[in-house]
């Protein structure tokens, strides 16, 4: 078995770059709209793809949609709804908000579709004796799994004083958990054993050994599935494959609201649509990188209106350092993006973002700092590199010196020339207000 590694021993640099690298990040439940706690981890393993992928990684990269669990049927009962609409729309509703981060689609799959494949999976567990069957459920027995709390570095001992007990008199443990779950409600399916639906913990095993393999290069998701859910995972796999599920299990930090846990209770659930309609894409991927991805993290109205700042600051000063290296050559400097060695060592430390921001930063200085060297040659890479660094971050520079701005830009100039220092003046704060000097 390859040594276990947490994301903490740096995901990056135990990945071989001669052997293909399968990932696999764990989707929502598609039965309301995420929120901006399900963004961290999306984003953040975005980035991770851009990344290895730029340097030349092969990557095998699947994404889960749940589209069957008991929230589903509740959420579609109270709508008076079919479960089949509920899922439909949240995963466009899904699909849409990853599209509007400008995040990669990875291979998406569904847990309805994988149905008959979860039946095998659970019957090779029962005929490996990890499983069993009581009044027409089927159990994971977690006794049998000596490594079981590897994951989550906890005792099994532990683990048993402090579970919540559901449905103790069915099972042989309270620790035990569902992989068949008998049921006359909602969607259901036949199999050997009754009709019914499968557990959660087993859905997304069964779909990283049909698509990805028995054990996978990393597996990623927010900290709150680090147990019960990939602890459960992990066990499945000893009792199919007899091996360790993954070689790096990477874990994104919590995300609280104005330093409370998000939850419906306090009212306080920020949606990721929300979200989008009062800040920018781009503004909200500058805040997850403001802390390293395995951290928490706080969000308030205060704390994105600073990042806000600061994002719009760079881009402002690249805009200007444009204008000026126009104002210079007549030519604005092109827009080829290049890749800087220098910051993909900073985000091969484990996903450095807060330095690879500050390194954005300092680039950005240099840029306005050195215009009037006019090695024109220098800046101009500076700049395309730049534009590398952004895309990485999942941040595409948006074009603003159009012709409009240029033919401004032109007659700013021209007033200049004639001193005529009150129609330039004019001309100066119009080009200020669109961001450009």
């Amino acid at each position: 078995m390859n040594k276990l590694l947490d994301a903490k021993d740096n995901l990056l640099k135990t990945l071989d770059k001669n052997k293909v690298v399968t990932m696999y990040v764990c989707g929502p439940t598609v039965y309301n709209d995420p929120h901006i706690g399900n963004i961290r981890p999306l984003l953040t393993f975005d980035v991770l793809y851009r990344l290895l992928k730029l340097q030349g990684y092969k990557i095998h990269y699947v994404h889960n949609i749940t589209d069957i669990d008991d929230k589903i049927i509740e959420r579609a009962n109270v709508l008076n709804v079919s479960e089949q609409e509920i899922t439909t729309k949240y995963t466009k509703e899904y699909l849409a908000i990853m599209e509007a981060f400008n995040a990669y689609i990875p291979e998406i799959h569904k847990v309805s579709d994988e149905i008959d494949d979860i039946i095998d999976f659970i019957n090779k567990l029962i005929n490996n004796k990890y499983a069993y069957i009581v009044d027409n459920d089927v159990y994971f027995d977690v006794k049998k799994v000596k490594n079981y709390g590897e994951i989550s570095h906890n005792k099994l001992s532990d683990l048993i004083s402090n579970v919540r007990i559901e449905n103790e008199k069915n099972k042989k443990d309270s620790l035990d958990f569902v992989l068949w779950k008998s049921t006359n409600q909602g969607l259901r399916w036949k199999a050997p054993w009754s009709e019914g639906r499968p557990g959660w913990h087993t859905e997304c095993v069964v779909m990283i050994n049909k698509y990805l393999g028995e054990q996978i290069s990393i597996h990623g998701g927010g900290i709150d599935l680090k147990f019960p859910h990939h602890e459960n995972e992990n066990a499945q796999n000893y009792g199919v494959n007899n091996t360790c599920l993954a070689d790096i299990f990477a874990y994104v930090g919590h995300l609280t609201i104005n330093n409370q846990k998000m939850s419906k209770s306090l009212g306080n659930v920020v949606l990721a649509k929300d979200m989008l309609q009062q800040y920018e894409p781009e503004e909200i991927r500058w805040f997850f990188y403001q802390k390293y991805y395995g951290s928490p993290i706080d969000f308030s109205n205060e704390i994105m209106n600073d990042v806000k700042s600061q994002y719009h600051k760079i881009i402002n000063q690249i805009n200007i350092f444009k204008t000026k290296y126009y104002l210079k050559t007549h030519l604005l400097p092109e827009s080829i993006m290049q890749f800087d060695d220098k910051f993909i060592a900073i985000l091969n430390d484990d996903l450095n973002f807060a330095n690879a921001i500050s390194y954005i930063q300092n680039q950005t200085k240099e840029l306005n700092k050195y215009i009037d060297n006019n090695n024109f040659q220098l800046l101009e890479k500076i700049y395309q590199f730049l534009l590398g660094d952004l895309w990485i971050l999942g941040i595409h520079f948006k074009e603003i010196h159009t012709k409009q701005i240029i033919d401004l830009i032109n007659e700013w100039n021209h007033y200049v020339e004639l001193k005529d220092f009150t129609k330039s003046d004019e001309l100066r704060k119009v080009l200020m207000d669109k961001k450009v000097m």
